[in-house]
């Protein structure tokens, strides 16, 4: 399996304009191809192909000698993430979806700098990252790399931080097995229950910052469009989101690692988090987005996939108004925390929906089995 590797790096003033003019010319690429798709579909229905618009860049860098200074890979990743990005929309197109055309990247849309092939334009020595055409980097090494790196990404965050990513190609880390089995409900008042009585509480974090984001973004919305003093207030909000993101994937990593380690089989939830937003719960889209259902699900079902663990996504609907004991459903509101049900079962509205994902997911599970068999 692939694992992504992240390090700080801390470019000198002249080695920051040179990434900047590597950015640049990323962008400048992207924007030159997608103007020439655009035109040529627009004039004479045609498309071209993402082999005939790299074959241009030779002819692009004689027309334009700043974009030699830019990594030729770097360059020519660009035109095919172009190609894919146009392959998805035809394909949203087909399936009945909003398309969601190719857009121009602006000089905050693209921030990234990609190696196809890391040690050829990129790579690390003497504990400095040396690249191509800028040179070697300081490097904030915390870990070393395990696998085959394969590539890296570059990328400049909106506050000017600076990161590598580097992804490597390594062999699966098997635990030891066991027999434990947990259904897990995400929620709002607390951010999991288990079906073993474990709770998570929900960390609240944009609330924390919620004061601080307002008063920042209130600040730059005064400020003259285009001017420094907006520039660097406008800093100052992407700091405090940068803190929030920080602070949320921090949380998801260490609390998906637990139940990674714990539990052999862990089921959870496949929610639908955009019809919850503007469908399901309008009125919550602030907290559901906050709680960051997408990004612990999606962490342990990678991590599960390298420690040899299983993970069952079973549908949402009823768990909450199943009852565990007897079945019969009984209805209640967002407001009704207790599920009490005339078989005489009272018992936590969110453990219960654990009870009932861990019989929904054990129930798959067999099926799973025996098909197998």
């Amino acid at each position: 399996m692939n694992k992504t590797f992240k390090y700080r790096i801390y470019p000198t003033k002249s080695q920051v304009k040179k990434l900047n003019d590597n950015i640049r010319a990323c962008r400048f690429v992207w924007n030159t191809f997608l103007n020439e798709r655009k035109v040529l579909y627009e004039t004479e229905k045609k498309q071209i192909s993402c082999f005939d618009q790299t074959a241009k860049l030779t002819e692009l860098k004689k027309e334009f000698p700043f974009l030699k200074n830019a990594y030729s890979q770097s360059l020519q990743q660009i035109v095919i993430k172009l190609d894919l990005s146009f392959k998805s929309f035809f394909r949203r197109i087909q399936n009945g979806e909003t398309p969601g055309y190719p857009r121009f990247k602006g000089c905050y849309r693209l921030s990234s700098i990609y190696f196809t092939q890391f040690g050829k334009g990129c790579k690390i020595a003497n504990g400095k990252l040396a690249v191509s055409k800028i040179g070697d980097i300081k490097l904030v090494y915390h870990r070393e790399l395990i696998g085959t790196p394969k590539t890296a990404t570059i990328k400049r965050t909106p506050t000017g931080k600076w990161f590598v990513s580097i992804c490597c190609e390594t062999d699966n880390t098997i635990l030891q097995t066991n027999d434990l089995s947990v259904g897990i409900d995400l929620g709002i008042s607390k951010f999991a229950t288990f079906s073993d009585g474990t709770v998570i509480e929900n960390p609240r974090f944009f609330k924390e910052e919620e004061i601080k984001i307002k008063k920042a973004q209130s600040k730059t919305d005064k400020l003259v469009k285009g001017s420094k003093e907006r520039f660097k207030a406008r800093k100052v909000v992407n700091r405090i989101y940068e803190r929030l993101s920080w602070k949320r994937d921090n949380f998801s990593h260490q609390e998906s690692r637990k139940v990674i380690n714990k539990y052999q089989n862990i089921i959870l939830e496949k929610l639908e988090i955009y019809k919850l937003i503007h469908n399901g719960y309008p009125n919550l889209n602030k907290c559901i987005t906050d709680v960051a259902w997408n990004k612990f699900t999606s962490l342990v079902q990678y991590k599960a996939v390298e420690a040899g663990r299983t993970v069952i996504l079973v549908n949402p609907k009823n768990t909450t108004k199943t009852c565990s004991q007897c079945g019969k459903i009984v209805d209640k509101s967002l407001s009704e925390r207790v599920h009490n049900c005339s078989c005489g079962l009272v018992l936590d509205r969110d453990l219960n929906a654990a009870i009932n994902i861990l019989r929904l997911g054990t129930q798959s599970l067999q099926r799973l089995c025996l098909s197998a068999e």
